[in-house]
């Protein structure tokens, strides 16, 4: 089952949409959406992280 509204990007991953143009028209090495979703995962979790690091040393001052 998608997840909610995901059903909304099926026209740009299908074959031969804005996503496979895009990868297609740049120097890019990937051309999986999943592994950038991966990476964007990772930074995400990487700014939450600081995020609460930050705040955490906010509130000893």
């Amino acid at each position: 089952m998608p997840v909610l509204g995901t059903e909304r990007a099926s026209p740009y991953l299908a074959a031969g949409g804005l996503w496979q143009q895009w990868t297609d028209a740049t120097p890019n090495t990937v051309r999986d959406p999943q592994e950038y979703r991966q990476v964007v995962d990772r930074l995400c979790s990487f700014a939450s992280e600081c995020a609460e690091l930050f705040a955490r040393t906010e509130t000893r001052h």
